[in-house]
């Protein structure tokens, strides 16, 4: 479950980012799924797993979150070069996990997905300005758990600190 949440984190990050209105920085993403009608909420899962591992693996994952206590969610940094739309291309064309995109403007995308293992899903993103981000994902298991991921953002800062992009941009 936490992998899943965490993919769908990436997931998220990288899809905004493709060719949208935003700005590139450091965002704050409150990110809940939804499986078998419980819901949690990505922050909390985060907290919950930390509390939980060794002082220096902790200490290790904070710095890699960039000391983030202020936030009410997730921080992500979202770099110039994730906004690249072949950046973004090669990321998401995945021989296990292809999108298809339907609709990819300046303030909205929708995109379907299907994946090897035979999961798959629809996403969709709207992004009203710069700053401000909302998106669902509804996802299906190939053995048929269905997972709704509900994402907002906001954009805090060009300068992300010590928060690394994802995929290491």
């Amino acid at each position: 479950m936490r992998l899943l949440i965490l993919a769908a984190a990436l997931v998220a990050t990288q899809v905004l980012a493709a060719n949208l209105n935003m700005r590139p920085g450091l965002w704050d993403l409150n990110v809940s799924v939804t499986t078998d009608g419980k819901t949690t909420n990505l922050a909390d899962q985060i907290s919950a797993a930390m509390a939980k591992m060794p002082l220096e693996q902790k200490k290790k994952a904070q710095e890699m979150l960039g000391g983030s206590s202020m936030m009410k969610g997730t921080p992500a940094c979202i770099s110039k070069e994730m906004l690249d739309p072949e950046t973004f291309a090669k990321k998401q064309s995945s021989e296990k996990c292809p999108a298809t995109f339907k609709t990819r403007t300046a303030t909205e995308i929708k995109a379907s997905f299907k994946c090897a293992d035979g999961a798959k899903g629809e996403m969709h993103w709207k992004i009203p300005n710069p700053e401000t981000i909302n998106g669902q994902v509804e996802m299906e298991s190939a053995k048929g758990k269905k997972t709704k991921i509900e994402s907002q953002g906001k954009w805090l800062s060009a300068d992300c600190g010590k928060v690394r992009p994802f995929g290491g941009q």
